[in-house]
């Protein structure tokens, strides 16, 4: 099993393995080969314990990602980087890569399999997501009367505290500050 070594820094997260610095971990293939483009990781066993058969595989898995990235970086406004149904252009990202890639390459790194013209069709939400609504039957309930209010209070007499003159003057508060 390949294994890589952390040359600088001190510790990295990747992947959320944490790789510490001149510490050999153990790491699959796929990775191993990640690592050794990486000039931070220092990677061993990747060719004794490989056959040519997996490496390229690796490598493959490689370019798809190179791809996924190339496309990602075209410019929609230029009308060479997509061809007319909107898949990316073959020929941008060969020129972006630096090398020749066919058009079935890219189909095949971005997922689309090779197959034409890519459609996207709007789906509703599923049933389950819509709330369901229970009608339930309330029996009838007696209505009750509601009691009169209250006589609101009357104003006390003439001569009493807090009564009112005829003027609506109170006698009571006459001078006070």
């Amino acid at each position: 099993m390949p294994t890589a070594k952390l040359l600088y820094p001190r510790s990295l997260n990747i992947g959320g393995v944490i790789y510490l610095k001149n510490v050999e971990t153990p790491v699959s293939e796929e990775v191993a080969l990640e690592f050794a483009d990486d000039d931070r990781f220092f990677v061993e066993g990747l060719d004794g314990h490989s056959s040519e058969k997996k490496i390229a595989a690796l490598q493959a898995k490689s370019n798809a990602t190179k791809i996924r990235e190339a496309a990602d970086a075209l410019d929609p406004d230029v009308d060479g980087h997509f061809t007319g149904d909107g898949r990316p252009s073959a020929a941008a990202i060969s020129e972006a890569l630096g090398q020749e890639i066919t058009q079935h390459q890219v189909d095949v790194a971005l997922g689309l399999g090779g197959k034409g013209r890519v459609t996207v069709k709007e789906t509703k939400p599923p049933a389950a997501d819509k709330p369901k609504i229970k009608k339930v039957k309330i029996a009838a309930q007696k209505k009750t009367e509601v009691p009169p209010a209250a006589k609101t209070e009357t104003p006390p007499a003439s001569g009493a505290a807090g009564a009112t003159g005829a003027d609506g003057h109170d006698p009571t508060t006459e001078g006070a500050i």
